[in-house]
């Protein structure tokens, strides 16, 4: 996204995203305790607009963008791998998820694949390869699921995940599912 102090009161650009971006994941893998396992999840829209064209992909809005798309492109790859390399330099093992999300429908499809290349001789890392917009992960007894949002509102997010994955929700002692898209509060 771009905008300008004129225009909105604060500056925003494609830098300062990735600066604001780099330096959180650091800060979360910087302040947790080192373990076993960890999961790295995209939870999607990573990129702000999916094509050549600065417009969502199904309504079609127009966006204000800083770039071109191949920049937008070079920073999410190193964002992503760079995260993993951190990860990796405190868990023992990593499991990546590259969600899809409403902005981001083809670029989700690449990202998978493009992390899957990147990482497919580190049998530490393993990467969720399912087009299917609901994730999973089984760590012991616990059931993690991941997915954007824009398919499922929060209050039907449950049942969606017990009617996809029973048997694993069904045995798992503890639960816990993750969404992003919204952007207002939502019961």
């Amino acid at each position: 996204m771009y905008s300008s102090t004129e225009e909105t009161g604060e500056e925003w650009s494609l830098g300062t995203a990735q600066q604001v971006l780099e330096r959180a994941v650091t800060e979360m893998i910087e302040s947790s305790p080192p373990s076993s396992q960890a999961v790295f999840c995209q939870l999607g829209d990573l990129l702000h607009w999916d094509s050549l064209e600065a417009i969502t992909p199904r309504g079609k809005n127009v966006l204000d963008v800083d770039g071109r798309y191949h920049t937008l492109t070079r920073v999410a790859v190193d964002c992503c791998i760079n995260a993993v390399n951190l990860l990796l330099g405190k868990h023992k093992k990593v499991h990546v998820i590259m969600a899809e999300g409403n902005h981001d429908l083809a670029s989700s499809v690449w990202l998978r694949l493009m992390m899957s290349r990147v990482f497919e001789k580190n049998k530490r890392v393993t990467i969720e390869s399912s087009s299917f917009p609901y994730y999973r992960f089984i760590f012991g007894n616990c059931f993690l699921g991941f997915h954007h949002g824009h398919l499922s509102r929060i209050k039907d997010m449950p049942a969606k995940f017990y009617s996809e994955f029973p048997g694993e929700m069904g045995v798992a002692k503890f639960r816990k599912l993750h969404t992003g898209h919204t952007h207002q509060v939502e019961m």
